[in-house]
């Protein structure tokens, strides 16, 4: 699909057919997305001290910790969620960060029981 085919597309409001083709059909990917700093990047995998589980893991925000989120606000609600995305998008956000520019997500949770993001 090309430049003027995408273009064609959008003017004449096929979204759907627009998402369809150039993420579902193509390079989507899921990625952690912090809800609370907006990033991709810094989200580690750790395992919890205070659970009995050993294999019980939660998704923690590195930026949100180290600039003072208080630990209650992180524990309380699940503040990293999973996001898909092109991977061509998750490549660019990794140059941009190689070239210090963050970039951030402005996510809104549309239904608390289904994890919908907008």
């Amino acid at each position: 699909m090309g430049e003027m085919e995408r273009d064609g597309l959008l003017s004449h409001g096929a979204a759907y057919v627009t998402m369809d083709r150039l993420l579902e059909c193509s390079d989507k990917t899921y990625v952690p997305l912090c809800l609370l700093c907006g990033r991709t990047l810094g989200i580690y995998f750790t395992r919890m001290a205070e659970n009995e589980d050993p294999y019980w893991r939660q998704w923690r925000c590195r930026v949100c910790e180290s600039h003072g989120v208080s630990s209650s606000r992180l524990r309380s609600s699940n503040s990293v969620a999973q996001v898909a995305i092109p991977a061509v998008l998750r490549y660019l956000i990794s140059e941009l960060a190689a070239c210090n520019i963050s970039v951030r997500f402005n996510m809104s949770l549309i239904s608390e029981d289904e994890n919908f993001l907008r």
